[in-house]
């Protein structure tokens, strides 16, 4: 779960569009900038191949600012190409329980016993409708109870998409959609191999702009030990929102899968 949980941390770096201040217990906001941070990360697959309902998943943590065994490599455009070796990761110190978190009122997560701060998991339907609303609360305990809502992104069109395709790594990565009002979240995550590296790219496009492209530079600085010759992308509309509950700062997204492929690399 460790792994799942810092790869869904990893992708939400840098990544909101907007904010707001809340005092979660109710009254005036803090005084002083929050000292720790919650990450909130929730997900909707209504394309899933192993449910027919679609699947939904929600990563949480809650806590001071994680250590993770990653870096960021290079920057092109919106795009960010980090590594990070899961297999030397420091462990995660989360303590901080925000009590019960619930997700529009059906989906429902309580603390891992061993790590308090940390939350995580999935089910088989989706959670929201594209351009719908997706509302989190959390019933409260170390971190003061709060609840925010988010209107989901929409399900585009895209044409001439490929569950299956091959790309050179010196060449850019280009795909077309249906414009439309909103932001678009393009993830690249190679194939973990050994105990080896893996490697990110995470962009994000304004959805009217009816196109998606991964730089070549960007995989160019793919510098891995090993030869890259496979890796999984992943299309999704992106809703996010920022607020303050106490002492954490708190970011929330909710991505609505629209399209994935798998990418056969080559020189």
């Amino acid at each position: 779960m460790r792994a799942s949980f810092l790869l869904g941390v990893l992708l939400m770096i840098g990544c909101t569009e907007s904010s707001e201040s809340l005092d979660g217990a109710g009254g005036e906001g803090p005084t002083a900038p929050p000292t720790s941070v919650g990450v909130i990360e929730l997900s909707s697959d209504p394309l899933s191949v192993k449910s027919p309902g679609g699947s939904s998943r929600l990563s949480a943590y809650f806590g001071s600012e994680p250590e993770i065994n990653c870096g960021l490599i290079h920057e092109a455009g919106s795009c960010k190409t980090t590594g990070c070796n899961f297999f030397l990761q420091p462990e995660v110190t989360a303590k901080d329980s925000a009590g019960e978190l619930s997700v529009s009122g059906v989906f429902e997560a309580t603390a891992d016993e061993d790590m308090p701060g940390i939350y995580s998991l999935g089910r088989s339907a989706t959670l929201w409708q594209p351009e719908g609303e997706v509302t989190v609360t959390a019933s409260g305990d170390v971190v003061p109870a709060f609840e925010v809502s988010l209107q989901t992104g929409a399900m585009f069109e895209t044409p001439g998409w490929q569950e299956e395709r091959s790309q050179s790594l010196a060449e850019d990565f280009v795909a077309s959609f249906t414009p439309f009002e909103g932001r678009v979240r393009l993830d690249f995550v190679t194939a973990v191999g050994g105990d080896g590296p893996s490697y990110f790219i995470a962009c994000d496009f304004d959805g009217a702009s009816g196109e998606v492209r991964i730089p070549a530079e960007s995989f160019a600085a793919l510098d891995s030990p090993q030869p890259l010759d496979s890796g999984v992308l992943w299309l999704s509309s992106r809703a996010s929102t920022e607020l303050v509950a106490g002492d954490y700062a708190i970011t929330v997204t909710a991505d609505t899968m629209v399209a994935w492929t798998s990418l056969s690399l080559s020189e």
